[in-house]
C-alpha cells in the first residue's frame, strides 16, 4: 500500500507542470511525460518511500498485471518501463516468474521471431512501425486464442529489433491471480495449457495477422530464462494474412492514448 501511494503521487506530480492553466500542451506531449516518469517513479518515487526493487515476487506481480489489465493497448512503453526496471535492480524475480522457482511457474515467457522483407515502395523505416507491428500480432493472437475469456492476461514487447528483424516477446498469466480488479468469476487459466495451445496454433497455421505482407511472423519459442536463451519447445509458425493488411497496420501506430494513462495514473 505504501508504494503503491508513493508511486501514483509519483506519477501525478510528474504531470503537474502540464496541466497549469498557463501551460499550452499536445496530447503527444502527455503521453510522452506520462511514459518518461514511469520508469524513475516506480524505481525511486521520492526519498524514503520503497522502490519496486523492494517488492516481494507476489507483490511485483500484482502491480504489473494489475496495471496491465487498466491498459487498452497490448504493447506499450510504460509497461516495459516496469518490465526493463525489474530487470535492472532485481534480475532473479523475473526468474521467478518463469521455470526456476516452482512456486511461480504460472507465469510463461513466449518469443516470436519476425522478420521484414525490404520493398522499394517503402519510404518510411520499418523501425517505426515495430511497435504497431507488435500491436497487431499480440491482438490479433489474444482475440483468435480468446484469452480474454479464458482468464488468461497477456502483455507483449518489441525486443533486439533492426531494420530486417525484431523480437516479439508476451508475458501470460492467469488473471485471477494476479490481477486484482479482476472480476470474482473470472476463469482460472492453466498456463500449460495455454501454452500448449498457442504452439499448437502456430505450428498448425491456425493464425490469420493484420500485418503487411513484407512481415514475416517466422518462430515461436517457449522460454525458460528471461532472455530466452534457453527454451523448452520451438515451432515453425505458419500463418495467412487478413485482406485488409495495410489498413490494419497503418491504423495501429498509436498505441496508449494519453488519457488512459492519465486514468491509470489515478487508480493505482
Amino acid at each position: 500500500a505504501e508504494y503503491m501511494g508513493a508511486t501514483r503521487k509519483c506519477l501525478q506530480v510528474a504531470l503537474v507542470p502540464l496541466i497549469r492553466p498557463y501551460v499550452t500542451v499536445t496530447c503527444k506531449e502527455i503521453k510522452e511525460r506520462a511514459f518518461q516518469s514511469h520508469s524513475p517513479c516506480y524505481l525511486n518515487p521520492y526519498p524514503g518511500a520503497p522502490s519496486i526493487c523492494d517488492l516481494s515476487t507476489l507483490d511485483w506481480l500484482r502491480v504489473f498485471w494489475t496495471i496491465k489489465g487498466s491498459f487498452r493497448s497490448t504493447t506499450g512503453e510504460s509497461l516495459k518501463g516496469v518490465w526493463d526496471v525489474s530487470l535492472g535492480c532485481a534480475p532473479e524475480i523475473v526468474e521467478r516468474l518463469l521455470y526456476l522457482v516452482p512456486a511461480y511457474r504460472t507465469i510463461r515467457l513466449i518469443r516470436y521471431v519476425i522478420y521484414f522483407v525490404a520493398t522499394s515502395r517503402r519510404k518510411r523505416s520499418i523501425e517505426e512501425s515495430h511497435d504497431a507491428i507488435a500491436n497487431t500480432v499480440v491482438g490479433d493472437i489474444a482475440e483468435q486464442m480468446n484469452w480474454k475469456n479464458k482468464g488468461v492476461s497477456w502483455y507483449g514487447f518489441v525486443n533486439s529489433s533492426s531494420q530486417t528483424s525484431m523480437n516479439l516477446y508476451l508475458l501470460l498469466a492467469p488473471k485471477s491471480a494476479f490481477d486484482l480488479n479482476a472480476p470474482a468469476d473470472t476463469p482460472v487459466a492453466d498456463m500449460n495449457t495455454t501454452v500448449k495451445a498457442l504452439a499448437k496454433a502456430s505450428r498448425d497455421g491456425s493464425f490469420t495477422f493484420g500485418i503487411g505482407r513484407n512481415v514475416n511472423v517466422s518462430t515461436f519459442y517457449g522460454c525458460v530464462d528471461h532472455g530466452c536463451n534457453k527454451t523448452y519447445v520451438k515451432e515453425n509458425v505458419v500463418f495467412t494474412y487478413k485482406t485488409s493488411a495495410a489498413t490494419a497496420l497503418g491504423s495501429a501506430g498509436i498505441l496508449i492514448w494519453p488519457v488512459i494513462v492519465l486514468g491509470v495514473i489515478l487508480r493505482l
